[in-house]
């Protein structure tokens, strides 16, 4: 990209903000250089529309060329960071928020903020990907399948490799053909092994032969559970889940088959349940931008729902629904494997509820359906 064009971008982005409390300006310039290298790489800076981001960058690129030249330097000089990075009104964010680029769901990152803005004094945070460390890619041809860790090359001649603790990314339309094109979805390991048919070394990357299969072993790394919080997100806080100890993915030259995973359970407001892995396929879910894997409740009678134990004053959910579907859901990301990062976590347990169940809120006292939310 013209250096120009790059600093009025970079300008209409971060001209205004300014560090605040313990953010220094290193802190501002190590921002702006993952700025730098998002509009680079033609990525997102954020989850405005398209014509938000024109408008504000169009105004940005006036004001810039209007700048002392010695200014102007100041942001057209900025060389593009190690690792892309996205704006956020806020300093957490889930696996799931809306307020994510479609390219960085699933991934890292390192908050740089707040950073405030000088006119208006609204605080920004930055969030910075992790780079993967140690990938390896796995191609049938010259299509990436897959991208894992591995410590060292790989090498030929092998039955069977190990996989390092890291991360584990898959072409999502290989488990599932509804997901986006050029879309992936990842998760965290401890540990694993590839079991390998035919295949070649190149350039490092591992090519499986045309005809051979391969398959995916890994220990998955589980989250470390959040500390206790009341007020907001005291219900989140108390959440309690063990996910997918174990998974096994078979490929074959055209698909990936997630052939077991280990029992989940979850206390979720009170409520105790485990689920199974069943024989139903992975589906993409367009609203959470998911890979949703489809499990059973395990127990006898009908898998309902109760909210047992309501801690936030904000929001009040109560009573009990039916689940019409219970799983393991992962995130999306739509982009290119150079660009994945390193992976967030191992994904989340998912409840879809029937009617039955109802909510209240501040500022409505009187009771509403939530049939058909989904507890994440």
């Amino acid at each position: 990209m013209d250096p120009v064009q790059l600093g009025g971008e970079l300008f209409s982005l971060t001209g205004g903000l300014q560090p605040s409390g313990n953010i220094s300006a290193d802190d501002l310039q190590k921002a702006r250089a993952s700025l730098a290298a998002t509009v680079s790489a033609g990525l997102a800076t954020s989850t405005r529309s398209t014509d938000v981001s024109s408008a504000l960058a169009e105004a940005g690129n006036i004001q810039f060329a209007q700048l002392d030249p010695t200014v102007q330097q100041q942001y057209s000089g900025i060389e593009a960071g190690q690792a892309p990075g996205f704006i956020s009104d806020s300093p957490i964010e889930s696996t799931f928020s809306p307020t994510v680029p479609a390219w960085a769901r699933g991934m890292a990152t390192d908050v740089i903020g707040p950073l405030e803005d000088a006119t208006t004094s609204i605080p920004s945070w930055i969030k910075i990907i992790h780079p993967l460390p140690h990938s390896v890619n796995i191609l049938y041809g010259t299509q990436i399948v897959a991208v894992v860790t591995m410590v060292g090359a790989p090498v030929a001649g092998k039955t069977s490799l190990p996989l390092a603790a890291g991360s584990v990314w898959i072409d999502a339309q290989f488990l599932a053909a509804a997901c986006p094109a050029s879309s992936w979805t990842g998760f965290l390991i401890s540990g694993g092994t590839l079991t390998l048919g035919a295949y070649t070394v190149s350039s490092g990357q591992i090519v499986i032969g045309p005809a051979a299969n391969f398959t995916l072993t890994a220990n998955l790394a589980q989250p470390t559970p959040p500390p206790p919080v009341t007020g907001p997100g005291a219900d989140a806080s108390a959440v309690t889940a063990t996910l997918p100890a174990t998974i096994t993915i078979a490929f074959t030259p055209t698909s990936a088959t997630i052939t077991a995973f280990a029992n989940i359970s979850a206390t979720v407001y009170g409520d105790a349940l485990s689920i199974k892995r069943n024989a139903q396929a992975p589906a993409y879910n367009p609203n959470l931008q998911g890979l949703f894997v489809p499990g059973d409740i395990v127990g006898a009678g009908p898998a309902q729902f109760t909210f047992k134990t309501v801690k936030s004053t904000l929001f009040m959910p109560s009573g009990t629904a039916p689940i019409v579907a219970a799983g393991w859901i992962l995130p999306v990301a739509v982009t290119t494997p150079d660009k994945l990062g390193q992976a967030a976590g191992t994904g989340t347990v998912a409840l879809a509820l029937g009617a039955g169940a109802t909510a209240t809120w501040s500022g409505v006292t009187t009771p509403v359906s939530i049939a058909g939310s989904v507890i994440i």
